[in-house]
């Protein structure tokens, strides 16, 4: 009996507990992933890396590269993109503004540091903000900073005709709200504040005082200005000449209409008002000529082009009398090409200059004589500086470069080295070459030797000049300067082997500059 009741209680107790427990139920399933807006999945492109607090842009410094600073998200959740050297994929999440990009590594080795901020952004990005005029905010760095993209198609990349077609002149810095204009003071110049943006993408003009050059992209109405800069500054410039070469890599924005480009900025707050301008030689009322100028004879070192930077010197090398010119004080001129004797007269205004002469390219016999017609006769601006007098043409592609004939010697370069030499690589004591970094440049790391004592050249963005001697076979390369734009690569590995070259040698046609206590040399290929 005693058994039994204790099965009883036994089953009592269980039912009990059992009645107290919740009843089991099936795991929720995993949330949906939101599918990404349709406005968010494109390709995009880095306009800048933008500080929140006072919507200060800071451009991406990079040459023409399509694919860099790019980044394309998919609608399936997948990434891809480059910064400048490091391509990148992997997957996002987005969940209401939210975003998550994963599966991107670190920076590759060599990486240029605006691409290094890229990548490292793009690693902590955790919010996103689609804006008008297809736009769009990649937050990181707490929400305190973001990437400023703009959407690229490739049929909206292609320059309007309407921006190439024209010669722009400034006018002034105008405050959109009430149309109120701050115009230049550009004086008789009739060439100051005028700018041409070419088809290669290159923006080629002037300020008051220092011919200026810099590189755009377009996309739909959305325009980026980069590298915007004076090329070789010679003076002061003034403070209208400051503010433009300040303001020109903000324009976010362009507008052409009625013969008037508009570039905006600061959020569409201000723009940069242009009208299409041109003067003929004739309508150019000149001024007294700068003294520099006169009672001097002026004799061409060689042509050059505004981003190539390496002069290549006319032939015949050894002409003693050719290719010069002289200036009087009452505006006529004359000279001498390859062949003939040339004259007419010439007009200055500011920094404008245009000869009027009457020569017959056909008739001179050498390809550079007719050459160095052609370029004097579409000579529109100059720089006079010292020893040196630079001739820029029309389109400013390409100028010519001029020194005082006293400051000029024909036994400065030895036989052999005159031309552009451009940089293969390095070359170790073991004899090992390692190619320079960035390979497919064909204008960078490049040299000449002047007659007058200098050698101009290249780096990869920036221009560079030094004074040399040679004794021997020992040369000495002393007051190096350049200009000043980002470089990355092996730019700076380059400079500094320039600077401490000591020895050169001709080997099989190759220049070979020694550097390292002659143990290590950079290795050139002649290339005009």
């Amino acid at each position: 009996m005693k058994t039994k009741y204790m099965i009883w209680i036994t089953a009592l107790l269980l039912f009990v507990t059992g009645c107290g427990k919740e009843p089991l139920t099936p795991a929720p399933p995993p949330p949906t992933p939101t599918p990404p807006p349709t406005e968010l999945s494109k390709q995009w492109h880095l306009v800048g890396f933008v500080h929140a607090a006072d919507s200060t842009v800071t451009p991406p410094g990079r040459m023409a590269c399509k694919g860099c600073f790019s980044l394309a998200l998919g609608a399936d959740g997948t990434i891809s993109g480059q910064g400048f050297l490091t391509v990148f994929a992997g997957s996002y999440r987005v969940h209401n503004g939210d975003i998550t990009l994963e599966g991107i590594g670190g920076a590759a080795d060599g990486e240029q540091p605006d691409g290094k901020q890229y990548i490292e952004a793009l690693r902590t990005a955790v919010r996103y903000e689609i804006l008008s005029a297809r736009r769009m905010r990649l937050y990181y760095n707490g929400g305190k900073d973001y990437l400023l993209f703009r959407e690229w198609g490739e049929a909206d990349s292609k320059i309007p005709a309407a921006l190439l077609d024209n010669m722009w002149k400034l006018s002034g810095f105008v405050r959109t709200a009430d149309g109120v204009v701050q115009e230049v003071q550009s004086g008789n110049c009739g060439r100051c504040y005028s700018m041409q943006m070419l088809s290669n993408g290159v923006i080629a003009g002037r300020t008051s005082a220092n011919e200026i050059h810099g590189n755009f992209e377009v996309w739909g109405d959305q325009i980026r200005i980069d590298r915007f800069f004076a090329v070789q500054p010679t003076r002061d410039e003034p403070t209208d000449g400051k503010r433009y070469i300040a303001t020109m890599p903000e324009v976010t924005r362009y507008e052409v209409k009625d013969g008037q480009l508009k570039l905006y900025y600061n959020d569409d707050e201000n723009y940069l008002l242009f009208r299409a301008w041109k003067e003929s030689k004739e309508e150019i009322i000149p001024e007294a000529p700068p003294a520099e100028l006169l009672g001097r004879t002026w004799r061409l070192l060689g042509f050059g082009g505004p981003f190539d930077y390496a002069v290549r010197e006319p032939e015949p090398t050894e002409c003693r009398v050719c290719y010069t010119l002289t200036f009087s004080k009452d505006g006529t001129m004359k000279g001498r090409t390859s062949s003939r004797e040339i004259s007419g007269r010439y007009k200055v205004r500011g920094g404008t200059f245009v000869m009027l002469f009457s020569a017959n390219e056909s008739a001179e016999s050498s390809a550079d004589g007719r050459e160095y017609i052609r370029a004097l006769d579409s000579i529109s601006t100059y720089i006079l500086s010292g020893d040196r007098l630079t001739f820029y043409s029309e389109d400013q592609r390409r100028h010519l470069l001029f020194c005082d004939e006293k400051a000029l010697s024909f036994d400065r370069v030895p036989p052999g080295l005159y031309g552009v030499w451009k940089l293969v690589g390095f070359v170790s004591a073991d004899g090992i070459l390692r190619e320079a970094d960035p390979k497919d440049c064909d204008r960078c790391y490049t040299i000449s030797f002047l007659k007058d004592g200098y050698l101009t050249g290249r780096t990869i963005n920036n221009e560079a000049w030094a004074r040399y001697q040679f004794n021997g076979h020992n040369i000495r390369i002393r007051d190096f300067g350049m200009t000043m734009v980002g470089e990355y690569g092996d730019s700076d590995t380059y400079v500094k082997a320039l600077k401490q070259s000591t020895r050169y040698e001709l080997v099989s046609g190759r220049l070979r500059l020694y550097y390292n206590n002659d143990r290590d040399y950079l290795l050139f290929k002649k290339t005009q």
